[in-house]
Order: structure tokens, then sequence, then C-alpha cells
């Protein structure tokens, strides 16, 4: 097994090489501290970002772009690490050693166009329903309702919040605030992205780096000195895109060999 980190500015990216599996993995994290008033939009939007994109306008034609892709798994979560609310988006795919050539970068654009070119009015309505309902659900199971009754008892610690969300702030929530709030996680959060089971290389690096890069730099690099340095960026040619690529595979000093 092989691992190498990139720092790519706006990202981080870690690459694990194993034959182990036949399918290849590919995680996109979105972290930042916990904030009470932001748990109950945070679960909103994980969830309307997997249901359709501007390419995919609607559940039905998502589903069957997953069945054209050698049957693609989807799935996002929202979970707690120590202080930080962790939004993470998830895909399972077969390596393309196991159906046709192209099949990893068709996959992994797949799911950054997902991330980075979402449709929130489609199905605010019922995912908003969805989201009322796990709330309302937490009241039928005693243990679970309990323990959370139990924590809130703690104070203005981020355990002590009700990871579900809150039915008054779900209430307000309309298009353009979730709009807002996307923006803020695409500014703001601490991205990484784990890519687990390809080949490290520099055509699986450049996938990233192209198509990851073009679509989230001009959200992240708004400040005069970060513009500055994004259109320098843009104006490489590939070769000295590639060039600049195999500079940071060369200087990353987070990469270790494991030959077990």
């Amino acid at each position: 097994m092989k691992y190498v980190s990139y720092d790519m500015n706006a990202y981080n990216l870690h690459i694990i090489n194993t034959d182990k599996f036949k399918t290849v993995t590919i995680s996109v994290n979105f972290r930042r501290k916990v904030n009470k008033e932001e748990i109950t939009i945070r679960n909103l939007l994980k969830d309307l970002m997997i249901n359709s994109t501007e390419s995919y306008p609607s559940e039905k034609k998502l589903i069957m772009a997953t069945e054209d892709l050698y049957d693609l798994k989807l799935s996002s979560e929202n979970y707690r690490l120590g202080n930080y609310a962790i939004m993470s988006f998830k895909t399972r795919f077969l390596n393309e050693k196991y159906t046709e050539d192209g099949m990893n970068e068709e996959s992994i654009k797949f799911l950054l166009d997902l991330i980075f070119r979402p449709k929130f009015d489609n199905d605010l309505v019922k995912c908003k329903g969805m989201i009322e309902k796990s709330i309302l659900s937490l009241r039928d199971n005693k243990i679970k309702y309990s323990l959370f009754k139990l924590l809130e008892t703690t104070g203005n610690m981020s355990y002590s919040y009700n990871s579900y969300g809150y039915l008054e702030d779900l209430e307000k929530i309309d298009v353009n605030d979730i709009t807002e709030y996307y923006n803020s996680v695409i500014r703001n959060d601490i991205i990484d992205v784990y890519d687990v089971g390809t080949k490290e290389n520099l055509e699986e690096i450049k996938i990233y780096y192209q198509y990851l890069n073009q679509v989230s730099y001009e959200l992240y690099f708004y400040d005069k000195q970060r513009m500055a340095y994004l259109k320098k960026i843009t104006s490489l040619s590939p070769d000295e895109k590639e060039k600049m690529i195999q500079e940071m595979s060369q200087t990353t000093d987070d990469i270790y060999q494991d030959d077990d």
C-alpha cells in the first residue's frame, strides 16, 4: 500500500494506492467547527446535494447516470469529530481494470459535478420533509432521546446539540438560505479528498487538479492576492501544469511506503 498527500491549496488530496479491492472509493469531506445554528441547514444541504445537479436535474436522471457508470454507489453523511462537523460525500465504483478505460475519470467527474454544480430548487420540499420526519422520530427512540436530553444539560458544548437538527430552524430555510450556506461551505470549510484504490500517478492527479480546481478556485480565491494566483495558475499551458504537478509530487513530505 502506498499513501501520498498533496496540498492543492483549495483542498487536500490523499491517495491510497492498494490492489486489495476491485473497487475505488472516493470521499470528499468538508470540515468546520460545530455551530448549533448550522446543524439543521447542514443536514438539509447534505441531502439536497445527492438528489440532483445542473447536469442531472432530477433524481431519476441521477440514478440513470449511476447505472451507466456500472452501478456507481453514492452516499452522504454528517458526523462530528471532536469539535468539528464533517459533511462527507462518498462514491464507490468498479476499478476500470474490470470495466473499460476511462471509467475512473468519468466516475470521479460525476462525484465532483454532484458537489460543485448542485441544483437546490427541485427537491427542497421533499428533503425538508425527510429532515422533519427524522427530527420527530427521535421521540420514538426512548434511549436515544434520553441520551440527547442528558447531553443538553452539559451546557453550550458541541456534543450537547441535537445532531438531527431543530424544527424551528428547518421551517425558516428557503432556497436562498441553502445557496448562501453552500457558498460559505465551499469558501470556508477545510476540504479533504480521499481516493482509495486507484493507482497514484500523474494522470490521476491531473483529473483532480484540472477539474476540481477549475470549478472551485473562483469561489475560494476571492481576495486580490489569491485572485492573482488563480490567474497565474489558469494561464499555464498543459505542459507547465504537468510540470507543476510533478514538482508537487516530488516535494510532498507526507509519503510513506508499505509493502504489506
